[in-house]
């Protein structure tokens, strides 16, 4: 629930009533998938995952294809990012 309510904070997205839908709308199908992470060692869960997804198949290009976000950042993106600052002199 933590993770939801962090993206409806953020304003990543928003919830929307499907009768406030433009009659020329598309709506792009989506599911939570919800997870629980766990201790390998006691098999406690340490922590909930939640992630929304869009079936990306519904998707139209030049009506809703780059609609899209994905919070998601790699360890590589990083360290790539903070090599640029201190090459470039931005820190």
């Amino acid at each position: 629930v933590k993770e939801v309510n962090d993206h409806v904070s953020l304003n990543h997205w928003q919830l929307i009533k499907r009768s406030e839908v433009p009659e020329d709308a598309t709506v792009v199908p989506s599911v939570w998938a919800m997870r629980r992470k766990r201790d390998l060692t006691t098999n406690a869960i340490t922590k909930y995952k939640a992630r929304l997804n869009l079936h990306g198949g519904k998707q139209e290009f030049g009506v809703n294809y780059y609609e899209t976000y994905a919070p998601v950042i790699t360890w590589f993106a990083i360290r790539l990012m903070i090599v640029f600052a201190l090459v470039f002199g931005w820190c």
